[in-house]
C-alpha cells in the first residue's frame, strides 16, 4: 500500500516540475518575442502628420531578418518597416547592409539587390526603415525624424 502511494507521490510531484518547466520556458519564449512597436507608432504619426496617406500591413520576411511591415505613402510610394526585439538586434542586421544599400551580406546569406529606385536605409531604436525611391519629401520626412541614412543612395 505503501509502495502505490509514494508512486503517485511521485507521478504528481513529476508533473507539476514538468507543468512548471513548461511554464518557465513558455515564459522566457514570449518575452523573447516581444517587439516594441513605439518607433514605428511614432513614424506612423510623423508622417501622418506631414500629411502623407498611409496604409500600413505586416508582409513576410524577406531580405533583412526583422518583422517586416509594408507602408504605402499616398498610394504610390512603399516603405518597408523592419522591427527587431531590440537595438542591438537592429544594430547587428543593420551592419550586413553595404553602404551602398545594394548588398547584404552575412557570413551564411550574401544577396545582392537591383532596387527600382535609390535605396535609403535609416535606423533608430530597434527599428530599420527602408526606402527606394526618390521623392524628396519621404526622404526629408524620414531623415528628420530618423537622423541620416545610414546606407543607400
Amino acid at each position: 500500500m505503501k509502495s502505490n502511494k509514494s508512486k503517485y507521490i511521485m507521478i504528481i510531484l513529476g508533473l507539476f516540475l514538468l507543468i512548471t518547466v513548461v511554464i518557465i520556458i513558455s515564459h522566457k519564449f514570449s518575452l523573447n518575442t516581444t517587439y516594441s512597436s513605439v518607433s514605428y507608432d511614432k513614424l506612423m504619426a510623423v508622417l501622418e502628420h506631414k500629411g502623407f496617406s498611409i496604409d500600413s500591413k505586416a508582409v513576410d520576411k524577406d531580405i533583412l531578418e526583422g518583422i517586416r511591415n509594408y507602408v504605402t505613402i499616398d498610394e504610390k510610394d512603399n516603405i518597408s518597416v523592419y522591427l527587431y526585439k531590440n537595438n542591438k538586434a537592429m544594430e547587428r542586421d543593420a551592419g550586413y547592409i553595404s553602404p551602398d544599400g545594394f548588398g547584404y551580406d552575412k557570413l551564411i546569406k550574401h544577396v545582392s539587390v537591383d532596387w527600382i529606385a535609390p535605396p535609403h536605409f535609416y535606423k533608430m531604436d530597434n527599428m530599420i526603415v527602408l526606402y527606394c525611391g526618390e521623392r524628396e519629401e519621404i526622404i526629408n520626412c524620414l531623415k528628420e525624424f530618423m537622423g541620416e541614412q545610414f546606407a543607400g543612395q
